[in-house]
């Protein structure tokens, strides 16, 4: 398995969008400026984002993106699920078994035990990363009160 750099990319734009200052919306170009990344594919990052009930978005002179969801609800493991898709793990078997063994019931109980650890490794990862809220990231002396004018920060 590979996560692709958009779940960090997630992360932090998810970050920028909760500590705006006065929770006003932020507009793509904007995010794209401070992360240094490609606005054309952080917009399909934030259209998983929007799909994935974290923010919303608004089409207007003075639009841009909300948070929906507070992060401290927020964990890595649902940005890494909304980013990835599911299966966050998506393993097909081959049957290379089948050039090895002869035995049909040893070629299938080869196969599932393979499948078994994939998806059991799959679940951990899941479940370790639901552990991790968004809120842990933030700077420990501004736990309850950390806003920044984004807009003005370029």
């Amino acid at each position: 398995m590979k996560i692709s750099k958009q779940f960090e990319e997630a992360v932090y734009v998810l970050l920028i969008i909760a500590s705006q200052e006065n929770g006003e919306s932020l507009k793509s170009s904007d995010l794209s400026s401070l992360l240094e990344v490609s606005d054309s594919s952080l917009k399909k990052l934030l259209r998983k984002l929007v799909v994935a009930g974290f923010i919303d978005s608004y089409a207007s002179k003075d639009g841009g993106f909300n948070l929906i969801k507070p992060i401290k609800e927020v964990s890595l493991g649902s940005v890494l699920q909304a980013i990835e898709g599911e299966p966050v793990v998506d393993y097909k078997i081959s049957n290379l078994a089948e050039k090895i063994f002869d035995d049909q019931e040893h070629i299938q109980a080869s196969k599932d035990i393979v499948m078994n650890a994939i998806s059991s490794a799959s679940d951990g990862l899941l479940k370790e990363l639901n552990k991790v809220k968004l809120s842990s990231l933030v700077p420990k002396n501004q736990k309850y009160n950390w806003t920044v004018d984004w807009k003005n920060k370029r």
